[in-house]
């Protein structure tokens, strides 16, 4: 929504976009292959410039109704479930394990997938986690496919960054 608005509002430019995880978007701007970033999460580069643009709240989050309603759970009670995370390089996933610092290395990773869809049908499994961005499941939690879960001691987030090569030539994004 926010690139069609640009595009809308800035109608003599020409946007091509490509989905890739953090890792995978600041190669691209390293090897001069796309012109600007945007990232969820930070990424070491010797090369690129980033900046923040934002936070952005991620989710615990199940499609057992039952579970996300009966209590706040402690992250050591939610260890053994089935989760389902987002592939490695993914800024989603290394905010969620940064955030729990050891006791992420203590999770039962079941599955990691690239892609957020596909997440969200394995979540109809009962016995699945995942954590995952608040814009993308405001549809099936409105709709009551999927439910938060609330652990007690945490909040997770996210930083947003823009990431360009010093030699790009300033852009409106």
């Amino acid at each position: 929504q926010v690139l069609y608005g640009f595009q809308v509002r800035h109608s003599g430019t020409q946007l091509s976009i490509w989905s890739g995880n953090s890792n995978e978007v600041v190669h691209a701007v390293e090897h001069g292959d796309v012109s600007v970033g945007f990232i969820e999460g930070e990424v070491p580069s010797r090369i690129v410039e980033s900046s923040m643009i934002g936070t952005e709240e991620l989710v615990i989050i199940t499609s057992d109704r039952a579970f996300a309603g009966a209590q706040s759970y402690t992250i050591d009670e939610l260890l053994e479930c089935r989760w389902i995370l987002r592939e490695r390089g993914s800024g989603t996933r290394d905010a969620l394990l940064h955030q729990l610092r050891e006791k992420g290395q203590l999770l039962n990773v079941f599955m990691e997938i690239d892609h957020i869809e596909s997440i969200k049908h394995v979540l109809k499994n009962p016995g699945t986690l995942s954590c995952l961005s608040q814009h993308s499941i405001v549809h099936e939690m409105a709709r009551g496919l999927l439910y938060p879960l609330q652990v007690k001691g945490y909040s997770f987030t996210r930083n947003l960054y823009k990431v360009i090569h010093p030699r790009q030539k300033p852009t409106l994004l």
